[in-house]
């Protein structure tokens, strides 16, 4: 669980005060009760957050998901997708490192580019990634081509990502998916059969 305390611990022992400002970069941010606080403009600050990751100054994986929260906002698009990629294949696929990539794959939603997306179809392949490909299969609802689509289609075989691929799907609208996706109207499973008709009322 992340608490404040092991944050502000993390930080402290990183070398910085949680009391005072620190500059990186040239770039002024502030860190109080053990969250940072963004004192400049969005796009000016992100390249602190980028470094922190890339330089690894905080040991704690929990640290480190706190700035790839930060990181989950449209300013960082473009800008971030390189690093949070290389976050992502650092880490297994086991504990709390599970947790972490799929706050990764969750940044994604926000950030993603049409640049994205062989990394993404790769990892979200890859069923060795587990529940961790979640919100990388719903951010490919942002990039309307053949290969997402027919990526998309083929998780609806996949129980870890079902429902995100349905979910993507029907935000592409996708014609070609629509027969499978019906065959989930009367799946067991609540979550899915809403999924299913959430996403058909989208396609029409």
């Amino acid at each position: 669980m992340i608490t404040e305390k092991k944050i502000e611990e993390e930080l402290i022992k990183a070398g910085i005060n949680t009391n005072v400002f620190i500059i990186k970069n040239g770039i002024q941010t502030s860190i109080s009760g053990g969250l940072l606080n963004i004192k400049e403009p969005y796009p000016t600050v992100i390249p602190v957050y980028i470094d922190f990751l890339k330089n690894e100054e905080f040991e704690s994986i929990n640290t480190k998901e706190i700035l790839v929260r930060m990181l989950t906002v449209k300013e960082a698009k473009g800008t971030a997708n390189d690093v949070l990629i290389s976050e992502y294949h650092k880490y297994p696929e086991e504990g709390i490192y599970r947790f972490y990539r799929w706050a990764i794959g969750n940044a994604f939603t926000v950030i993603i580019t049409l640049k994205d997306e062989d990394d993404i179809i790769s990892i979200v392949s890859d069923k060795n990634n587990g529940t961790s490909r979640q919100m990388f299969v719903q951010a490919l609802k942002a990039i309307k081509s053949i290969r997402v689509e027919n990526t998309l289609i083929d998780l609806l075989n996949d129980s870890d990502v079902i429902g995100h691929a349905i979910y993507a799907l029907g935000r592409l609208k996708s014609q070609k998916a629509k027969a499978k996706i019906k065959l989930f109207l009367d799946n067991k499973s609540a979550y899915l059969r809403r999924e299913a008709q959430k996403a058909l009322k989208k396609i029409g």
